[in-house]
C-alpha cells in the first residue's frame, strides 16, 4: 500500500541522525543484526548507526559510543 510505503520512507528519515559505536569486544571484526541494520565492525574502528540500532547497542558492553562524528550538541568535555 502507498500510505504504507510513505510511512516508512518517514521512520527512515526521522532516524538519520546516528551515533557512532566503537566495538571493543575480544574478536577481530563482529557481524551484529540490529533491528534496522546489520553492520559488520572492525575492533577499535567507529561506525556510525541509526539511531535505533544505537538504542540496542548503548546496552552492549562490548561496544563504546564512538568519536568519528559528534552530535553538535554534545560537550566534549567530561563533567
Amino acid at each position: 500500500s502507498n500510505a504504507h510505503q510513505r510511512e516508512r520512507e518517514a521512520s527512515m528519515t526521522k532516524s538519520k541522525k546516528g551515533k557512532s559505536f566503537t566495538y571493543t569486544g575480544g574478536l577481530d571484526g563482529i557481524e551484529v543484526c540490529l533491528p534496522t541494520h546489520t553492520y559488520t565492525f572492525v575492533r577499535g574502528e567507529a561506525l556510525e548507526v541509526c539511531a535505533e540500532d544505537a538504542a540496542v547497542l548503548k546496552a552492549r558492553s562490548d561496544f563504546s559510543a564512538g568519536t568519528k562524528k559528534a552530535p553538535a550538541d554534545s560537550t566534549p568535555e567530561e563533567v
